[in-house]
């Protein structure tokens, strides 16, 4: 008996969950991931998550709610984008750096231009030093988490980030350089 009048409860917090939270956690995600399918997704598992931290009372603020809710939609909304740039890119290892189909191959110029830009990246990492390189490969090409690399090398997130932003730098200097 008093199993099912939890489940009554359950499902009503889960009812008034959906109610109010609903179309605005849509929106919340549509904005970020520009996918109305993708934000229907994430409006789903945030709700379900929500409703799983209240029942297993992780939630130590009720009025905090709305704030545990949009803040666990963010982190979906994040997996979900890390998730489909490490998708698309295992795709074009896989196709062996061919492009997907955007509609563009008939207009030479812009796999001209899109070549052109490629070749410049290229000879910028050449100049590059290699620990910078191997970096930008583990972040960009590999499709590593920054965690990971961070315990890989041995270094703090911290230090990590501010590496990065270094190399993503000289990068963008090197490039600017090779344009010109």
């Amino acid at each position: 008996m008093a199993s099912d009048a939890i489940t009554r409860v359950a499902d009503d917090i889960a009812v008034e969950l959906t109610d109010r939270f609903w179309k605005r956690l849509c929106i919340f995600a549509a904005r970020r991931l520009r996918d109305r399918a993708s934000a229907e997704d994430v409006a789903q598992e945030t709700l379900r998550r929500a409703l799983e931290a209240l029942r297993e009372q992780r939630v130590e603020n009720v009025e905090a709610l709305p704030a545990f809710i949009f803040q666990t939609a963010r982190n979906i909304c994040l997996h979900y984008g890390r998730s489909a740039r490490r998708e698309e890119g295992a795709l074009l290892r896989f196709r062996g750096g061919m492009q997907s189909s955007s509609g563009d191959e008939s207009d030479p110029l812009v796999a001209l231009v899109d070549e052109a830009r490629r070749e410049e990246v290229r000879a910028a990492l050449e100049q590059m030093p290699e620990d910078d390189r191997d970096l930008l490969r583990m972040l960009y090409v590999d499709g590593l988490r920054s965690s990971d690399i961070a315990r890989r090398l041995g270094v703090d997130p911290g230090t990590l980030r501010v590496r990065k932003h270094r190399a993503l730098k000289r990068l963008s200097e090197l490039i600017g350089n090779v344009s010109r």
